[in-house]
């Protein structure tokens, strides 16, 4: 993993009891940017967003969703790390499972 649940939990303020939940949505936000053609592990902002879409999905976790038109839309920002990745000039590897 890119980042580590640990740092999840710190930055975003959750419990040791939330790590198993944590790592799966960071395996998830992994998959999530290898498929869109956007994880590339040298490159520091792949860190950044994933720990960034983490965070999205947490915060959202329990709200309905009202202030988004689609529950998986990502805020305009977000979208444009993604791209931004994407198009860099770095190879996408398919993240390792631990």
């Amino acid at each position: 993993m890119i980042v580590t649940p640990q740092e999840i939990a710190t930055i975003h303020r959750y419990d040791e009891e939330e790590l198993p939940f944590i790592i799966d949505l960071i395996k998830g936000a992994e998959f999530f940017l290898y498929t869109a053609g956007a994880y590339k592990p040298t490159n520091p902002l792949t860190k950044a967003v994933t720990e960034l879409i983490v965070g999205f999905w947490l915060d959202n976790r329990e709200s309905n969703y009202t202030d988004y038109i689609k529950i998986g839309q990502f805020p305009l920002g977000m979208q444009s790390l993604i791209l931004s990745i994407k198009y860099s000039q770095e190879e996408n590897k398919m993240p390792v499972q631990e």
